[in-house]
Parts: structure tokens; C-alpha cells; sequence
């Protein structure tokens, strides 16, 4: 049914050519900075560093701001979402697993984690100096 011996030395011909698409840390790792750059992850983070002063709290809603962010998709997914007629049910993607999930939650803490230094540095470097004088 076919040429076995043709079909054998194709297969060993592809796995000797160079491959040009990312493996599948390096794809998982674009995915990632995808998350970085988006200007809706970065709004929430600094939003939620800036809002809520105590830290952990802080980390918790910019974890769970990016665990909706990665259940609901891009920004246009949830502008359809918000104002669509059943924009209060919200679905998992049984084709998305957890990896993207998890890769959301981890570039928004990444994220708010710069966005809570800086608000720190701005908040502490604005205030003035104790007072030197004994009462």
C-alpha cells in the first residue's frame, strides 16, 4: 500500500530540517509577554496597587483580576461580555485548560508587583520628612 522504504526516509528528512516555529516554553513564554503588553492587564494592576494599600489584599484582587481577564479572553471579548444580555454568566473555555489561566494570573501579579513598588516609591518619596525636633 504505498512505499514504505520512501515514506521512511521523508520522515527522516523532516526531522533533520531546521525547525522555524517556537517549542513550547518559548510559545508559553510569548503568551506571557503578550500578557505584559496588553494596556488591560497593566490598567488593573496599577488601578489595584493604587486602590488597595495593604499588600496581600492588593495581590489577591490583581490575581483574581487576572484570573477573570484570562477566563474572559481579550478586552473585546469583554466588552461583548458586559454588554451583551447574558453578560452576568461568565464560561471556562473547556478547550483552554489551566496553562493559560495560570499564565494570566502570573503576568498580572508580575504586574502589579511593579505597579505596588512604584505607588510605594511615590507615596513614601512624596512625603515630608519626620520632624528632628525633641517635644
Amino acid at each position: 500500500m504505498g512505499n514504505a522504504a520512501a515514506a521512511e526516509a521523508d520522515e527522516k528528512a523532516a526531522k533533520e530540517l531546521p525547525r522555524d516555529w517556537p517549542s513550547a516554553n518559548a510559545f508559553a513564554f510569548f503568551i506571557f509577554l503578550g500578557h505584559l503588553f496588553d494596556w488591560a492587564y497593566i490598567a488593573a494592576a496599577f488601578a489595584v496597587a493604587f486602590l488597595v494599600r495593604k499588600p496581600l489584599r492588593s495581590a489577591g484582587i490583581a490575581a483574581g483580576v487576572g484570573l477573570f481577564q484570562g477566563m474572559v479572553g481579550s478586552r473585546f471579548e469583554l466588552i461583548d461580555l458586559l454588554f451583551s444580555l447574558e453578560g452576568w454568566a461568565i464560561w471556562i473555555n473547556p478547550r483552554q485548560g489551566m496553562i493559560p489561566l495560570m499564565i494570566s494570573v502570573a503576568a498580572s501579579l508580575l504586574l502589579w508587583a511593579v505597579a505596588y513598588g512604584l505607588t510605594k516609591a511615590v507615596r513614601y518619596g512624596t512625603q515630608p520628612p519626620a520632624s528632628t525636633e525633641a517635644a
